[in-house]
């Protein structure tokens, strides 16, 4: 209510130095963030009385928000509407930019925040960025998202080379085609050991199989934002690891001779080759008819000679290959020769005469 001098208390100055009566306005000098507490106000007049202390008290706030990635979006994601959480050093309005839109998502805490970006289409998400401005318009440095990439799309699996049917590989090798990477997923009564898929062809090694027929495997592809493909029916075969059986028969004709060489009789539980060895042969080779079904092969023989080492075996139609059945035998095509030894007398009176060759 009188002019007079201005005098300032506490930590608080100004290049303000008289007061006149009625509305002051001063400007308070300030250098840094701070704050200012026990700021006084008073005024001596020109007679020297000085007035009682006008509290003061203000904070001084220069320092922009400090933002740092708390969770980031996943690198692949298939959610379009994707949560990203970071963390502020103060309380604001977030501003978000780049491709996932320019606008606000709300006010930040000081502490944690999660914010849910609009819906988003398909692509790659590069340029996406938050901001936190505080009460007094102090924005913070732009923090720059992770890239991440929105994908909705299912894989597409096919099958490119079945399993052999019928095969005598009891861990089968079967191969795919995906149009995009991921983790390989089994079904059915097959799994595997290969769990990486890349875009393009894919061979899998079966686990080891009984023998027996399979048509309920599986195989599918999940890719690295979560989506599934359609079940991939894997064309069904059968697994037979099982050599035939072979039972043993009768050797005729042994020793044999120029018009009825040896014969051999046996039988087998599965139809396949004949596989002859130890020099013997035969123009019969194949089994066509299965236990009790016998089989009789004819040898070649084109000398007198012994044959103790022969057998026989049987593949199937898969190359399975039989124990072998030893057949050992002798042919002998060489007819006597005769010589004279001691003739009976040109003439004699014994009735029953000896003759000697």
């Amino acid at each position: 209510d009188e002019a007079g001098s201005l005098k300032l208390g506490g930590a608080c100055t100004s290049a303000s130095t008289t007061a006149i009566a009625g509305a002051n306005s001063i400007t308070f000098d300030t250098i840094k963030t701070a704050s200012y507490p026990n700021c006084t106000v008073k005024v001596l007049d020109a007679a020297g009385n000085l007035s009682l202390g006008l509290a003061a008290p203000f904070d001084v706030d220069m320092t922009s928000p400090v933002l740092k990635q708390v969770t980031a979006v996943p690198a692949f994601t298939n959610d379009t509407t994707p949560d990203y959480t970071f963390s502020s050093t103060e309380i604001g309005t977030i501003t978000y930019g780049g491709a996932c839109g320019i606008g606000s998502l709300g006010s930040a805490a000081s502490g944690s925040n999660t914010v849910t970006y609009p819906v988003l289409a398909e692509g790659v998400y590069s340029d996406c960025t938050v901001t936190v401005t505080d009460a007094l318009d102090n924005v913070s440095l732009v923090l720059a998202v992770k890239a991440f990439t929105v994908d909705t799309t299912l894989p597409v699996v096919l099958e490119v080379t079945p399993v052999p049917t019928p095969d005598n590989d009891a861990t089968p090798r079967y191969t795919f085609s995906s149009n995009e990477a991921g983790v390989i997923s089994y079904g059915g009564s097959c799994m595997g050991t290969d769990f990486s898929a890349v875009a393009g062809n894919n061979v899998v090694v079966f686990n080891t199989l009984l023998d027996g027929a399979y048509g309920d495997c599986t195989v599918s592809v999940t890719d690295f934002a979560g989506n599934a493909s359609l079940v991939l029916n894997v064309s069904p075969f059968t697994i037979d690891t099982a050599s035939p059986v072979l039972v043993a028969g009768v050797l005729s004709n042994n020793p044999g001779s120029v018009s009825l060489p040896p014969t051999y009789t046996f039988t087998s539980n599965e139809l396949g080759d004949i596989v002859y060895g130890g020099g013997c042969t035969s123009a019969d080779v194949s089994v066509v008819a299965v236990d009790p079904a016998v089989t009789t092969v004819t040898f070649n023989t084109v000398k007198t000679a012994s044959y103790p080492n022969c057998t026989i075996r049987v593949r199937d139609v898969i190359g399975n290959l039989s124990l072998p059945l030893n057949v050992p035998f002798s042919v002998d095509m060489t007819a006597p020769v005769l010589k004279q030894v001691t003739a009976v007398p040109a003439f004699t009176n014994d009735t029953t005469p000896d003759y000697t060759f």
